[in-house]
């Protein structure tokens, strides 16, 4: 997924990279396949791959557990993770207000 523009994030750096969701549905039947039900997305954001939500419903025996910074959330994002029940977020941060606003930008934290 790599849409990364913070320093710390280790995507850092990379540019134009996107896994093709075609390649991701693979990845996710193959593993379903071998008994595999857990899935780690991370880097760069999450939440900016345009195909995750659909690539989530799709997939409703894997849990995806999601990296993400948070800012992009939203009311109707939570609500729809609870109704699909298969999401468990993980939040990114940099420490306390200082460094996650250093980091993030003035006013995130």
């Amino acid at each position: 997924m790599l849409i990364c523009t913070a320093t710390t994030c280790y995507a850092s750096g990379r540019k134009d990279v996107e896994l093709p969701p075609e390649v991701f549905r693979k990845i996710l039947v193959e593993q379903e396949g071998l008994g595999v039900y857990t899935v780690m997305i991370s880097g760069g954001e999450p939440f900016l791959y345009p195909y995750l939500w659909e690539i989530m419903r799709e997939f409703p025996n894997t849990t995806f557990s999601v990296a993400t910074n948070g800012t992009l959330l939203n009311k109707e994002m939570v609500d729809e993770m609870a109704n699909l029940g298969n999401i468990c977020l993980v939040f990114s941060i940099e420490g306390f207000e200082e460094e996650t606003d250093a980091v993030r930008g003035k006013g995130v934290f």
